[in-house]
């Protein structure tokens, strides 16, 4: 009952302007589309990293927590919160693919997105916070899972990566600004202000969401406007018809154009057609059965493979399996960083929070160069810019153990070396997102309707969710207690050493296996040249 009101909440309050063909138009075009997801995808992350300089302080002031023990609940918040996010990217992953409308799904997540926040704000109880962000981490796996399965049905085959940029600059703005602006406002306004801002941001996601169309529903809107035409021509040639009528027939009668139109093409044609329709995806599917399979997998494993669900299917994939493995290491370093750089800039150059906050500026604004990395990944495909991406990356984060003292000079240092190994980063996230998507098409292709109708996009971008978030959870373990152990020197080389060993699985699969590849190309030049035949 509730999904039913939400979808059909706007088309029951209509704005002429936005009811409009050309608004309607504008409502299902590709950017006003990439724009609602990258801005959910902002609004995610800016909600989740708005809190985090608040949540010590609300625990201590608000809960009555020991001191002592404020930092083992701040622990225990970042935990529920994942564990929401990855059951959420899982359930929602399949419910997405089994559901026709998406834009539903969206705006499901947003009501909880709301609820959670609003419980967050009110709440003074520990087990209520808990709740909150566990709705939170739900919330975000619909944006997640759901979110960029709407641009992947949105895109073209030669633009996924280019679109999925933009999920990514909304990422990478919302880590930045959330923490920075969250900080600011609650040293300045207090406690409930920092709310306010959310709720107001909020409130444009909420517009956004309810005056999306999507891609696929954007004929069947514009169809009542081409209907009322048709209305409106035959209103205004029955005076003519009745004319007509009194006068002796010349020629073919009037309307004989649209009686065949009407009544041969879709009356007498679609029979045969439906038959050969059928006939046609049985013996597709038959197909399918006999020819996918995992690369060099023995029948019976096959066999079984065959039998699994379809998620499982997606594993079996060495492409699905990199690319999953490259968000897992994406997320890991970014995740580390997050948790020891602020401590760092201190204790080497006595920043406070707010100089801390705008050193993460120099890894947020190389992200805007992410539509050109997926454009690249698009044209040329993912293994080169990805590779160029972690090669890139792997030595800066290395070299950022090389400032050690408080000069102007070495901070410049510091931040270029950082805006590199940002630069490097950016370079890997939307392509990761266009190689599942590619993979996914192509499982989908040999055997049809496997995923349901969403394709598949939900599954394997929750399944990139659960990655990245397991990535999220265990950087900041890791980098934490080398840093503690080892120093900051050693934690630099650690993740370094991770965005190398990265690079291995991705010349090997990324974009196709290497192998393959070299196989398929020997098998050509044995054959030799192959001329075409001429067609008639």
């Amino acid at each position: 009952m509730l999904s039913t009101r939400l979808r059909t909440f706007p088309q029951a309050i209509r704005i002429p302007l936005l009811s409009s063909r050309r608004g309607i138009k504008i409502r299902g075009s590709k950017a006003f589309i990439v724009t609602t997801i990258g801005l959910a995808v902002f609004t995610d992350i800016f909600l989740y990293g708005v809190i985090v300089p608040v949540i010590p302080f609300a625990f201590e002031r608000r809960m009555h927590v020991n001191h002592n023990d404020v930092q083992m609940w701040v622990s225990k918040s970042l935990a529920v919160y994942s564990v929401g996010l990855i059951v959420g990217s899982i359930v929602f992953g399949y419910l997405a693919d089994r559901m026709r409308n998406r834009r539903t799904s969206m705006l499901l997540g947003l009501v909880v997105l709301v609820a959670a926040t609003i419980i967050l704000c009110l709440t003074k109880s520990l087990a209520l916070f808990m709740v909150g962000r566990v709705l939170q981490g739900l919330s975000a796996a619909v944006v997640w899972t759901v979110g960029l399965a709407v641009i992947a049905d949105t895109a073209d085959p030669n633009e996924v990566a280019y679109l999925m940029a933009y999920p990514g600059i909304g990422m990478n703005l919302g880590i930045f600004f959330g923490p920075l602006l969250g900080g600011i406002v609650y040293d300045r306004a207090g406690y409930y202000s920092v709310f306010y801002l959310c709720f107001a941001l909020l409130v444009f996601d909420i517009l956004l969401r309810l005056l999306m169309i999507e891609r696929k529903n954007l004929p069947r809107k514009l169809r009542r406007f081409s209907e009322s035409s048709n209305d409106h021509d035959e209103t205004k040639h029955t005076g003519e018809r009745d004319v007509e009528l009194m006068q002796p027939e010349t020629g073919e009668p009037t309307g004989s154009n649209e009686s065949n139109s009407n009544g041969s093409v879709s009356g007498v044609s679609n029979m045969p057609n439906e038959h050969v329709n059928e006939t046609t995806t049985e013996e597709t599917q038959a197909q399918a059965r006999e020819h996918y399979a995992p690369e060099s997998a023995p029948g019976r494993l096959s066999s079984f493979i065959l039998k699994l669900p379809p998620i499982f299917r997606l594993l079996t994939s060495w492409r699905v399996l990199t690319a999953l493995f490259q968000s897992f290491a994406l997320s890991w370093i970014m995740a580390a960083l997050d948790a020891t750089l602020t401590i760092h800039l201190n204790d080497i150059f006595g920043f406070n929070s707010l100089q801390a906050s705008l050193m993460f500026l120099a890894v947020a604004v190389p992200a805007f160069a992410e539509p050109l990395a997926g454009k690249i990944s698009d044209k040329f495909g993912p293994r080169f810019i990805v590779t160029f991406g972690l090669a890139l990356t792997a030595p800066f984060l290395i070299l950022l153990r090389l400032p050690q003292h408080d000069s102007t000079q070495q901070i410049v240092e510091f931040a270029a070396l950082l805006a590199v190994a940002g630069l490097g980063l950016t370079c890997v996230f939307s392509p990761v997102l266009a190689e599942l998507t590619a993979v996914t098409t192509e499982i989908e292709a040999r055997s049809p309707g496997i995923f349901g109708p969403g394709k598949g996009f939900g599954q394997v971008y929750g399944l990139f969710n659960v990655a990245f978030s397991l990535g999220s959870m265990v950087g900041p373990f890791q980098a934490g207690a080398v840093v503690n152990g080892a120093g900051w020197g050693m934690m630099t080389l650690s993740i370094g050493i991770i965005t190398l060993v990265t690079l291995i699985p991705t010349i090997m699969f990324t974009g196709g296996s290497i192998f393959r590849i070299r196989k398929d190309a020997l098998a050509r030049r044995e054959q030799g040249p192959q001329y075409p035949l001429c067609e008639s």
